[in-house]
């Protein structure tokens, strides 16, 4: 990673020559933010609830505020809220993401509001979907929302 690190430094130093807005750094992966100290205005991660544990999903989300705020930096879940072929099932998911979200303070933008034929993003009817994420979109092909999913409107 340190070369990855040396290119994002770079780069960042390029950008804050020529720009005003905050300028966010991003990982899927455990690693600590501090990883990025210095590099970045906002942090930037896909935090996904799959269901399952509750307090897994709630822990993961506090300990990656936590750190954020020790850096006095925004955190931002730039992905989030998970796939299911089941309507009532991926709004309860959503549910889960955006109360913890909450709840720790971190912004959030959902994965794939709109219908597509791009993987993952329609159901099965209208091509492959990856079994373990199912449908990721908000609206349907008919531009209807999904059954449930005003559910993100009250966030």
């Amino acid at each position: 990673m340190p070369h990855e690190l040396s290119w994002i430094r770079r780069m960042t130093e390029r950008l804050r020559g020529g720009v005003s807005q905050p300028i966010g750094v991003g990982s899927t992966g455990d690693e600590s933010l501090s990883v990025f100290e210095g590099i970045f205005d906002v942090y930037l991660t896909h935090l996904y609830y799959r269901g399952g544990d509750v307090k897994i999903f709630d822990e993961t989300v506090r300990r990656f505020a936590e750190e954020a705020r020790s850096l006095d930096c925004p955190l931002i879940s730039d992905e989030c809220c998970w796939g299911s072929l089941d309507d009532k099932e991926r709004a309860d998911m959503i549910r889960i993401t955006l109360d913890t979200f909450t709840k720790y303070g971190v912004g959030f933008v959902a994965h794939a509001l709109q219908y597509s034929r791009c993987a993952d993003l329609h159901g099965p009817e209208d091509g492959r979907v990856t079994q373990n994420i199912g449908n990721l979109a908000f609206v349907n092909k008919d531009y209807n929302m999904r059954e449930f999913h005003g559910v993100f409107n009250e966030y």
